[in-house]
């Protein structure tokens, strides 16, 4: 896929996530979306991002915007991941994290080569 452009619509995708299996359409109906990657659970730099965007969660709300996470590892390590953002960021994590073992969200947002 080539880069999204403004007006561009979004791929659709369904796909397991840290709150359960969502289609990303569905989900986003009618708010604005923020979808961010991230590569590699437990990265330092990683879990402070995580952490201060679930610090945002008001002024997200504020404005009507979803967030979710992706990266390729899969849900377990995303599962386990959130316990150590709590831990070391002192914030819950309160937006679903994608797990895309294979590639397809990835793939489908121009991420990866």
């Amino acid at each position: 896929m080539s880069a999204l452009l403004i007006g561009d619509e979004a791929p659709d995708f369904e796909v397991d996530t840290t709150d359960g299996v969502i289609r990303f359409h569905d989900v986003i109906e009618g708010s604005w979306a923020v979808l961010f990657s991230h590569p590699k659970d437990f990265t330092p730099v990683c879990t402070t991002e995580l952490g201060m965007t679930a610090k945002l969660k008001d002024d997200f709300d504020a404005r009507g915007v979803k967030v979710f996470g992706v990266s390729v590892d899969p849900i377990d390590d995303h599962r386990a991941w959130i316990g150590d953002i709590q831990e070391t960021q002192g914030v819950a994590l309160n937006f679903p994290l994608i797990a895309d073992p294979k590639r397809e969200v990835a793939t489908k947002y121009g991420m990866i080569h």
